[in-house]
């Protein structure tokens, strides 16, 4: 982020320097803009490992304890995350409404908010691989399988709902959206339709 921040820095500096604007100079603010969005996105799917090491730490009496607890924490550190150190960063620049500035920022941080965390979900690796397996089983009824029972039960068993994981993201996609929307207005629309994509997938 530091990085990204004194790039941009740089090339908003020599725009204002040359007093010239063109296609190349704003998709270079474009890519850079995409390329810390990405960045917030991969440390936030990161800190639910980091909050989930912190919490096992923790001595709970109940599970429902645990996951209170990892929930307020992976939510916690995932809003400042996500919205409050781009806030702190802009006004530190005092770049808002530039190009590359707070409202490119957060336009393409929630746009991959509602991206990436979809696809990564959609495309789980070893649940599609048990998927395959399962249709094998399904396609050869009738023939002898050389699998234990402990082995079926753990192929036809279903991944562990995230409840955690799940609900701090819906809390920072709608306290992000609430504290942004009067600037970005379009905030909203990304919004809904991650957290409709992300139901969508834990229902199928």
């Amino acid at each position: 982020m530091f990085a990204y921040k004194y790039i941009k820095k740089s090339i908003v500096r020599q725009i204002v320097k040359d007093r010239s604007y063109n296609f190349f100079t704003n998709l270079e603010l474009q890519v850079l803009s995409a390329i810390a969005a990405f960045g917030v996105i991969w440390i936030n799917d990161h800190l639910k490992v980091y909050m989930t090491r912190l919490c096992n730490g923790e001595l709970h009496s109940t599970l429902t304890s645990y996951q209170k607890s990892l929930t307020v924490k992976l939510a916690i550190a995932q809003i400042i995350n996500t919205g409050l150190v781009v806030l702190i960063f802009s006004w530190i620049s005092n770049n808002t409404f530039s190009q590359g500035g707070l409202q490119n920022s957060i336009y393409r941080i929630l746009q991959f908010n509602a991206i990436f965390p979809l696809l990564m979900n959609w495309w789980d690796g070893p649940y599609r691989k048990k998927q395959k397996a399962r249709a094998k089983i399904e396609s050869e009824k009738g023939k002898d399988i050389e699998m234990t029972q402990e082995q079926l039960n753990e192929l036809y068993e279903d991944p562990t709902f995230a409840f955690s994981a799940r609900l701090a993201y819906f809390s920072r996609t709608m306290c992000v959206i609430a504290f942004f929307a009067p600037l970005v207005p379009i905030l909203s629309i990304w919004g809904i339709l991650g957290m409709v994509g992300m139901y969508w997938i834990d229902k199928t």
